[in-house]
């Protein structure tokens, strides 16, 4: 995935909360802009879970994003 469109979906208006989808099989839901960080330089961002958990993922390892699912 590339960053920009990741971008995209952050700023939207209205937000709407997506999924990343993982090459791996999982899916890390972003229910909030507040639940992504996305630094400024690098390939890796952190998406923050409902639990308090986190997850750190590596961009190009995003196989495909869900809108509003």
């Amino acid at each position: 995935m590339e960053k920009e469109r990741l971008k995209d979906l952050y700023h939207a208006q209205p937000f709407k909360p997506f999924d990343l989808c993982m090459n791996d099989g999982r899916r890390l839901r972003v229910e909030h802009p507040e639940w992504i960080a996305i630094p400024p330089k690098g390939r890796t961002t952190v998406v923050f879970a409902r639990d308090g958990g986190m997850a750190f993922v590596d961009l190009p390892l995003v196989e495909s994003v869900e809108i509003g699912a």
